[in-house]
């Protein structure tokens, strides 16, 4: 039992004071996962709020909610904000698809291979002709590319990795690696035609990173007391600076507008259980 929210935190000019977030998105059910349009006027954000999990859409000032697909998550803004890919697990293992924001008949764009395996995390090129994704295609996940229009797909990663995100300047892709051995998820950058890659932040909360043409926010791993904090790394200096402490529980979710003015990520406010009484059990 979980009731994740979606919260919202004022990011002031250097040297003033940060407010406390405030409850932004939220219902009884969870919400997560949010992504603002390149405009910085739409949100996007994951929810089960309807009893099942889907993906919805709101203004900015998260006014007008509205479904868009459902049973589907991972999602993101293609860079006209017509369109959003997501994955979805519609006939068993996951897939990448693309949908139109405004609704409609979702469209698959990548079909696995013969042993099944599951595909997720897309995000689009900037120039919008390609989307990333991981695949888990001969038991290792990696990051591969399938162009918008419709092809083949490509690998991009030898060495593992999830939630690619291309640069501003369309360079380097970025993405997390998730090590097996339960430590510290690991921001990477590899050049977008493959190659070499580098390691560029040794511990991040799950794939919480947004990425700036100066530098990336990322939300810290909880510590051992449960504190976690948002963070910015500056490409000009590469040095780190703590912006503040993150209350609650963190998951899955950052989001900054391209002004730079809000912030958005999600905290599980409830986790528990229930126990359930079940007369003339069997």
């Amino acid at each position: 039992m979980s009731d994740v929210n979606i919260y919202r935190l004022s990011l002031p000019e250097s040297g003033a004071q940060i407010s406390p977030p405030v409850r932004f998105l939220y219902s009884s059910r969870d919400e997560l996962n949010p992504k603002y349009s390149a405009d910085g006027k739409q949100i996007a954000f994951e929810s089960n709020r309807a009893g099942s999990h889907g993906i919805w859409v709101s203004n900015a000032d998260g006014s007008n909610v509205v479904e868009v697909i459902r049973l589907g998550g991972g999602q993101r803004w293609s860079p006209d904000g017509q369109s959003l890919a997501f994955h979805s697990n519609v006939g068993g293992a996951s897939g990448v698809y693309v949908v139109r924001a405004s609704g409609g008949k979702p469209v698959r764009f990548t079909f696995g291979s013969d042993d099944g395996a599951d595909e997720g995390t897309p995000s689009w090129s900037h120039d919008g002709k390609w989307i990333y994704f991981y695949s888990g295609w001969s038991g290792q996940s990696q990051i591969r590319k399938v162009p918008a229009g419709s092809g083949k797909a490509v690998q991009v990663t030898d060495s593992g990795g999830l939630s690619p995100v291309e640069s501003p300047d369309a360079k380097f892709l970025y993405f997390i690696r998730w090590p097996d051995d339960g430590s510290n998820n690991k921001l990477w950058k590899i050049p977008v035609g493959g190659g070499v890659g580098s390691q560029i932040l040794a511990s991040v909360s799950y794939y919480n990173f947004e990425l700036m043409d100066d530098g990336i926010y990322f939300i810290s791993k909880p510590d051992k007391s449960g504190k976690a904090e948002l963070k910015f790394l500056s490409f000009a200096t590469n040095a780190v600076k703590t912006i503040t402490t993150l209350p609650g529980q963190i998951t899955y979710g950052l989001a900054v507008t391209p002004d730079r003015r809000w912030v958005l990520y999600a905290t599980n406010d409830l986790s528990g259980s229930d126990l359930m009484l079940v007369e003339n059990f069997r």
